[in-house]
């Protein structure tokens, strides 16, 4: 529990830093950025957390957990990550030719008035993908390593820094919108190579062209491991972010909309980030646990970790609660109908985290 803790620690402060740049980030763009163009973006961006988690096909998850299984220097650790790599990239192209065949069919669920700029930048959600999947495969084999903080840094802290200085260059006029779009989905290449070094010092890692160090039993039960996993995960993806992207074609304001519900949303998401940073860093303690047969220490780490989760997510709510009114004066004209939704969204993490 000692090294779990000092993770969670750890990862919690890195989370509190990027929920801090977050802040910053919402609130600047809500005076750069109109309402469609903060919608646009919205939607570019959770579009791209759906789809990148499906086209890995639950192999992150397998990654993380089967990996632990074999000595550093066994060949199965290279091949499993060669495996989900190829995995993930043949799904992604897979996405995209599908993407682009119904383009004319997506674009037209969206309001006239949106369809323009839905075009203009229909191409960057498979560019996404391919950045974010590929993004993902070191992130869940650094949680092998327990480097849960290390991963969490570059992406809670290092991502977010970069889109505050796009931000900026936007306010100051040095960049337009436009340019500002394609940036900040090309910016993840930066903490994608940033894991890559990170996961290439680690010990037992590498990709290999040897994949038949797996029997098909070994494979088959990756597969469905995978397959689970992904069904667990890309419910819970979908339940986070489907939300958001139905507003876009649905609601009568169309993009200006998921501006707004995107702020909302990032406001009562604080609430709900120790339970990734504590979960997160109990995943090795525990999967070592389960393959252990630990049936104690399992239900005691889970026990104890679920306890102190709620505290402080009840801890988070009340405290948020008692400031929307502060949270919402910051923000430019036009985002008043926040707070009801942030009370609102903020009762159902709560729920989610019990």
């Amino acid at each position: 529990m000692g090294i779990v803790f000092r993770q969670s620690i750890k990862t919690s402060i890195v989370t509190l830093a990027g929920a801090v740049l977050g802040a910053l980030i919402t609130i600047i763009s809500t005076y750069v950025l109109s309402k469609t163009e903060l919608g646009l973006y919205t939607n570019i961006i959770y579009a791209g957390a759906i789809i990148q988690l499906i086209v890995m096909m639950g192999t992150g998850n397998a990654i993380a957990i089967y990996t632990q299984k074999y000595d550093v220097n066994d060949e199965k650790r290279k091949a499993l990550l060669t495996f989900g790599m190829l995995v993930t990239i043949a799904f992604a192209i897979i996405f995209s030719v599908l993407y682009f065949a119904f383009k004319e069919p997506i674009i037209a669920l969206f309001k006239a008035e949106d369809q323009i700029l839905i075009r203009e930048y229909y191409f960057l959600v498979p560019v996404l993908v391919f950045i974010w999947s590929a993004l993902s495969i070191f992130e869940h084999y650094l949680i092998v390593h327990v480097k849960i903080a290390v991963s969490a840094f570059v992406r809670e802290v290092l991502l977010r820094l970069f889109n505050l200085v796009l931000l900026g260059c936007v306010f100051y006029g040095l960049l337009t919108v436009n340019t500002f779009l394609y940036a900040s989905v090309l910016v993840y290449i930066i903490p994608l190579v940033a894991l890559a070094i990170i996961s290439s010092k680690t010990p037992g890692f590498g990709f290999t062209r040897n994949l038949k160090v797996f029997s098909w039993k070994e494979y088959k039960d990756i597969i469905n491991f995978s397959w689970y996993h992904l069904l667990i995960m890309a419910s819970f993806y979908i339940m986070n972010y489907i939300d958001a992207l139905m507003l876009g074609p649905l609601d009568q304001t169309g993009m200006e909309s998921v501006g707004v519900y995107r702020t909302a949303v990032f406001i009562a998401a604080v609430m709900f980030m120790p339970f990734k940073a504590m979960s997160s860093s109990s995943l090795p303690i525990l999967n070592e646990a389960v393959i252990n047969k630990d049936h104690y220490k399992v239900n005691d780490l889970f026990s104890r970790a679920g306890v102190n989760i709620l505290i402080v997510g009840i801890g988070l709510f009340v405290l948020i609660a008692m400031n929307l009114d502060n949270a919402v004066a910051i923000l430019a004209e036009g985002y008043e109908s926040v707070k009801p939704l942030v009370l609102i969204l903020m009762l159902g993490r709560l729920v989610d985290m019990a």
